[in-house]
């Protein structure tokens, strides 16, 4: 009798550990190491039809939701605002919309965005649901982060810390709408202030978005940012429309960063696939084989996403009834008076970035469907676990008769 007892008791107590959602995790061993995937996007310009050049946002979205494997980041590295007249037409509110329904985790400005003026890219910003990131764009009075330098998100388990930062070279090239004036620090210092900052905060691999390039003739690179820090992992690259793939050294040698970019106009989308230790969240075999470029040749094999493709096509009908007005509005920035002020080596050298961590967007972390399912399954176990007991209270009652 008492050993059908304690067999009953087991059966029930198993039941009640998954009714409450016990994860199956617990009683095993977990993998060593997960993997994050990233799709990134630079210099798109207003491009965003499929074709044979272009990949266009509807495949991008394809693409982003892989084969069983949802992008863990969406980041873009400047320019997307601005361009050809899909994006003008409307000063970016079409491309702050796909933005949106891709569900981009951050990107930060280019020179073209920032054409609009700060006040504008800050409408988009609030539109397309995207945090604009750059640490070492500083309003001209106030010598304060004109956006938010960083932000620390969760992925999967693994603290990552995403730093924003745009090339100080641009400044003699901005000519805003609205003439603000602007500060572009010492990105070195800037950056590695974040770092330090994040790193604090817990944040255990760090990914830069910057709009710098890679030119001879441009005294800041991606390449030089890296080779002036230390911490960086991933540099995800703009400006230049150029592709990046290559691993460049911290400046105490002890580590090394995999600098990548796409070219331009969406003629490639990249796809960074990062194999994370569990225990440390440091990425593991990082190299140049962790990039993957997919051309709009490649692409044309994929479907578009449906939602995104008529998406696209209610914009277009809508800009059609613009198309007039918007004739006359460059595709280049426009001119105006600029009131830029030079880095003076007190700010570029001390400039105070001030920020705080967010966490990341709902689209980023979305519940996890197989919690919600227990919870609702509840009643169903707790059903069967009465079941099962009073099986075996009849069975154990009939035995007791019997004898």
């Amino acid at each position: 009798m008492k050993k059908y007892l304690q067999l009953a008791l087991a059966i029930c107590l198993v039941l009640a550990l998954t009714a409450v959602g016990i994860p199956p995790a617990v009683f095993a061993d977990e993998e060593e190491t997960v993997s994050i995937r990233i799709v990134h996007t630079n210099d798109s310009h207003g491009r965003y039809a499929a074709g044979e050049t272009c990949v266009g946002y509807a495949k991008l979205q394809t693409i982003a939701e892989g084969d069983g494997h949802r992008a863990d980041l969406i980041l873009d590295a400047g320019d997307a605002f601005h361009g050809l007249s899909f994006a003008t037409v409307e000063q970016g509110a079409g491309v702050a919309e796909l933005f949106k329904t891709i569900g981009y985790t951050a990107m930060t400005p280019g020179l073209a965005d920032l054409s609009y003026g700060t006040a504008h890219l800050n409408e988009l910003e609030t539109d397309s649901g995207t945090p604009i990131l750059s640490c070492n764009l500083l309003d001209g009075t106030s010598a304060q982060p004109v956006f938010t330098p960083s932000v620390g998100l969760t992925v999967q388990g693994v603290r990552i810390g995403l730093i924003g930062v745009t090339s100080p070279d641009l400044l003699g090239e901005l000519e805003m709408e609205d003439g603000q004036s602007l500060i572009l620090a010492d990105p070195a210092a800037c950056v590695q202030q974040e770092i330090d900052r994040l790193r604090k905060e817990g944040c255990t691999m760090l990914i830069v978005l910057a709009h710098m390039g890679d030119s001879s003739l441009w005294p800041w690179t991606g390449e030089r940012l890296i080779s002036e820090t230390e911490g960086i992992d991933v540099l995800i690259d703009g400006r230049s429309h150029t592709e990046e793939n290559r691993m460049v050294s911290w400046k105490n040698g002890e580590g090394q960063a995999l600098c990548v970019q796409t070219g331009a106009y969406l003629e490639n989308v990249g796809v960074l696939t990062l194999e994370v230790d569990r225990g440390t969240g440091r990425p593991v075999n990082l190299s140049t084989s962790c990039e993957d470029l997919i051309s709009a040749g490649e692409a044309m094999e994929l479907e578009e996403d449906a939602g995104i493709a008529a998406q696209i096509a209610l914009i277009e009908k809508r800009q059609s009834v613009l198309s007039a007005s918007s004739a006359a509005v460059s595709s280049r920035p426009a001119s105006s008076a600029v009131r830029s002020k030079p880095v003076s080596p007190a700010v570029s050298s001390s400039a105070a970035v001030s920020s705080q961590a967010v966490q990341s967007s709902p689209q980023s972390e979305p519940p996890a469907p197989a919690e919600q399912g227990t919870w609702e399954m509840f009643p169903v176990f707790l059903a069967a676990a009465v079941v099962v007991l009073v099986a075996v209270f009849v069975l154990l009652s009939r035995r007791g008769q019997g004898r």
